[in-house]
C-alpha cells in the first residue's frame, strides 16, 4: 500500500452519480465513489471511510466503468495485465458476466505460479475451483475429443508409422488451448507452425503417401475446438 494521500478517479469523484455513498480504494490508492447498489450489501463490511480493493487502478477502473455505464475499457490492454484482480473482485461482488469475461483472460497465467498465490487465496473458495476446473476442462476436452487421432499407420498403403509428427503437433496444440489461443488452431497461423508442416509433410518410406489424413485430421480437430467448455 502506498504511503501517499488517497485521490479521487476522476470519473468516480464525489457528486458523480445520485445516492453516491461509497467510496472503493485500491491498491494504489485511488479512490471511486459508486451508487451503492453497484456493491452487494455481503461484498464487504461497512467501513466509516473507504472499502480497501485487494487490485490495482490499472484493474479496477475498467471494470467499475463498465459496471457504471461509462465509456468502458474493458478490453484494453490494462485490463488483459491483471485479469485474475478483476476476477477476483467480480467473483467477491457476484458480478457474473465480467467474472466470464476475466477468467477467459487469465488463460494465458499459471495459476500454480508463487505469484498468484496471495490473489488466489483472497477468493471464495468457489470462485477458485470454479477457475482451476475451467482451465482444466478446457485440456482434458480437447484431448478427450481430438483422441490420439492417428493408428501409427499409413493413410495410404496402411504400413506401419511412427507417429512421431502428429504426436509432437498434437501436444502443440494443447499448449495454445490451454494459453486460450483455440483461435489460433485449425487456422492460417496454425499452418506456419513447424509442428504442422512436419506433420503435413510426412511421407510413408513404403509407398511415399503423404502418413497423415490432413482433411479428416483436420475435421476432428475443428470438431474438438468446437466442443471446448465455457466458463460457468
Amino acid at each position: 500500500m502506498s504511503t501517499s494521500m488517497p485521490k479521487y478517479h476522476p470519473a468516480f469523484q464525489v457528486g458523480q452519480f445520485q445516492d453516491d455513498d461509497i467510496d472503493l480504494l485500491s491498491s494504489d490508492d485511488v479512490l471511486y465513489r459508486l451508487p451503492a447498489f453497484i456493491l452487494p450489501p455481503q461484498c464487504f463490511t461497512p467501513s466509516p471511510s473507504s472499502i480497501p480493493i485487494d487490485a490495482s487502478s490499472d484493474a479496477l477502473t475498467p471494470l467499475l466503468l463498465m459496471l457504471s455505464g461509462l465509456p468502458s475499457g474493458l478490453m484494453s490492454q490494462r485490463f488483459m495485465e491483471d485479469p485474475l484482480a478483476v476476477y477476483a473482485l467480480a467473483s467477491r461482488c457476484g458480478w457474473d458476466a465480467e467474472a466470464v469475461v476475466a477468467a477467459r483472460k487469465t488463460l494465458s497465467l499459471d495459476l500454480y505460479a508463487e505469484e498468484h498465490a496471495a490473489i488466489l487465496e483472497s477468493m471464495p473458495a468457489g470462485a477458485v475451483v470454479r477457475l482451476f476446473q475451467y482451465h482444466r476442462a478446457r485440456r482434458d476436452v480437447f484431448r478427450e475429443i481430438i483422441g490420439e487421432g492417428f493408428d501409427e499407420k499409413c493413410s495410404g498403403c496402411g504400413a506401419k508409422a511412427d507417429g512421431g509428427e502428429w504426436r509432437t503437433l498434437r501436444a502443440r496444440m494443447i499448449t495454445e488451448i490451454e494459453n486460450g489461443n483455440e483461435e489460433g488452431v485449425c487456422s492460417l497461423e496454425m499452418e506456419e507452425w513447424g509442428e504442422s508442416e512436419a506433420c503435413w509433410g510426412a511421407k510413408c518410406k513404403e509407398c511415399g503417401a503423404a502418413v497423415y489424413d490432413r482433411i479428416a485430421t483436420l475435421r476432428r480437430i475443428r470438431e474438438a475446438v468446437a466442443g471446448l467448455p465455457t466458463f460457468k
